[in-house]
C-alpha cells in the first residue's frame, strides 16, 4: 500500500500504525490492571499519559464511539470487548489534603515537649540516682511498652 497513491496516503498510513500500536499498548494495560500484574505504563506516550487516570488516583470516565453499520460490525464488538475490559478496572480515588505547615509544626514541636517530660519523668523516677542516659530507661521499661 506503501507504492501506490499519494504522500498524504503514506502519512495516514502512518498516523494509523502509530495509532493502533498506542492502542495495542493501552489493551495491555488495562489487561495487566485486570489482572493485577505489573503494569507496563511505559510501553507508549498514552500510556504515560493516562497512568494516574487509569490506576492512580482519579476517577476516569471511558466513551466507546461504536458504528451501528454492517461493515463495521466487527470493529464494534471490539470496541464493545474492549470497553467491558475497561470498566472492570478498579481504582481507589482518595481526596488529597494538604495540611497547614504550621499546623505540623505546631503538633511535632507538642509531641516533642511530652516525650521530653515522659523521659525527665522516667529519669527521676526510679533509676537510683543513674543519669547513664537511654540505656538506663529501657532497662527500666516493661518489655509490652517498648
Amino acid at each position: 500500500p506503501y507504492e501506490q497513491g499519494s504522500q498524504n496516503d503514506k502519512e495516514l498510513m502512518g498516523q494509523a500504525i502509530a495509532i493502533n500500536l498506542s492502542l495495542h499498548w493501552l489493551q495491555g494495560v488495562i489487561g495487566a490492571l485486570n489482572n493485577g500484574g505489573p503494569v507496563p505504563y511505559r510501553n507508549s506516550f498514552l500510556t504515560k499519559v493516562l497512568k494516574d487516570a487509569l490506576g492512580g488516583n482519579a476517577r476516569a470516565v471511558m466513551v466507546a464511539t461504536i458504528n451501528p453499520s454492517d461493515p463495521a460490525l466487527a470493529e464494534t464488538v471490539s470496541t464493545c470487548r474492549f470497553a467491558m475490559r475497561v470498566a472492570n478496572v478498579q481504582t481507589s480515588a482518595r481526596v488529597n489534603e494538604e495540611q497547614d505547615p504550621q499546623l505540623v509544626i505546631a503538633a511535632l514541636k507538642q509531641e516533642n515537649a511530652e516525650l521530653r517530660a515522659a523521659l525527665a519523668a522516667t529519669d527521676s523516677g526510679g533509676s537510683g540516682g543513674e543519669t547513664g542516659g537511654g540505656s538506663a530507661i529501657v532497662e527500666q521499661l516493661p518489655v509490652e511498652e517498648l
